[in-house]
């Protein structure tokens, strides 16, 4: 057997071991707070289940010194409502993926359902990077505007928390960065 994945990374030993950033949205008079998962090694919130994946497959000796792993990811777009029974259109979020829905999510219970615009992700995402220093990508602007949503009918005593999924660079070549 050959030693595990985990014992031979010093860097796997950072994942997951994220901050939760308290965001003050003054003008909304709101506080969220927001799991910075870009923070990751890669810089993306993945390496949580790549790790629980590994993890997984090394408790069970499914690992094998040749072994490769490959990455599988699906995710829902705003634009599309899919969720919502709509259907799937263009959108202008990167890293969501359209015209697919898990069969896992199918199966989960989910409490509510917000729509983003793409413009207003891309606007939060730029507010994001202006008001906070936080740069990333446009999925996490997305989520922060259904947790400011969520928090404006809870008040501001509540405590909503939400996911900054990735870093910024990856969409150097998008609507993103262009102004």
């Amino acid at each position: 057997m050959f030693p595990s994945v985990l014992s031979s990374s010093p860097v796997l030993s950072l994942i997951g071991d994220t901050p939760l950033l308290p965001l003050r949205f003054a003008a909304e008079g709101l506080t969220i707070h927001a799991k910075a998962e870009f923070l990751n090694p890669s810089g993306s919130i993945k390496d949580r289940l790549a790790l629980c994946i590994v993890e997984d497959a090394e408790r069970r000796g499914l690992l094998r010194e040749d072994s490769i792993i490959l990455e599988i990811v699906a995710m829902e777009p705003a634009e599309p409502a899919m969720l919502a029974g709509e259907m799937p259109c263009c959108h202008g979020i990167e890293g969501i993926t359209g015209a697919y829905i898990p069969a896992l999510l199918n199966s989960a219970r989910i409490d509510r359902h917000f729509k983003v615009k793409s413009a207003d992700a891309l606007a939060m995402t730029r507010r994001l990077s202006r008001e906070f220093g936080l740069l990333v990508g446009t999925s996490s602007g997305a989520n922060v505007c259904a947790a400011l949503c969520v928090a404006r009918e809870l008040g501001s005593e509540s405590r909503v928390v939400t996911i900054l999924c990735d870093r910024a660079e990856r969409y150097y070549s998008t609507k993103l960065f262009e102004d």
